[in-house]
């Protein structure tokens, strides 16, 4: 239940508002110190702030294996807008998410609770999803069996070419040959809190 609803409020923020290297999370970056036209509270959670500019949002999360550093910055854009000039660095998402794959259940769940469940382009391990909806879209070739979560269909995954892939990071996890895709890797370190909400 604690992961489901970190990754719920996760993927609302990604869903409705509208992978980088480490980097310490004082790094002097002009445009992470700008001073933000809002800042979201969350009660909770630990794990990320996000913070609203006039052309954009940033997402920062911490990494939960080194809290003095970054594990991502998200910059959430507009997708009906051209890109806005002058973005911090960070792993570019335009938003709404229209297509999206996921490693994991809890992120199928999550969107499913948000009414946004057709928006699943692609899963891993669909035997393992227990959603009625998932296995009758996988059996009908309404959504892409992308194999195993350790080893993905790449190929697959190039062709589906989603505007981001769901996934839940595990301590020195690498994605192999999926990180030389470009498609957006959003990392939900839900099961890392605390707090179960």
């Amino acid at each position: 239940m604690k992961s489901f609803n970190i990754t719920l409020l996760f993927t609302i923020i990604l869903v409705l508002t509208g992978c980088n290297k480490q980097k310490p999370v004082g790094q002097d970056e002009s445009a992470l110190h700008k001073q933000a036209d809002s800042v979201y509270t969350v009660h909770y959670a630990k794990g990320f702030q996000v913070k609203k500019y006039n052309d954009y949002t940033l997402v920062t999360v911490r990494d939960p294996w080194d809290t003095t550093r970054l594990l991502h910055t998200y910059v959430l854009v507009d997708r009906t807008k051209e890109l806005p000039a002058n973005l911090p660095k960070g792993v570019v998402v335009k938003i709404p998410l229209q297509n999206v794959a996921t490693y994991s259940t809890i992120h199928c769940s999550s969107l499913n609770e948000l009414g946004q469940i057709d928006i699943i382009k692609g899963v891993c391990e669909p035997q393992y999803i227990k959603l009625d909806v998932i296995q009758q879209r996988v059996k009908n070739g309404e959504i892409e069996n992308l194999g195993m979560a350790s080893k993905p269909d790449v190929e697959k995954i190039i062709m589906l070419n989603p505007d981001a892939i769901f996934a839940t990071p595990i301590q020195g996890w690498t994605y192999g040959n999926v990180e030389k895709t470009n498609i957006p890797m959003l990392e939900t370190v839900d099961y890392t809190e605390s707090h179960p909400l």
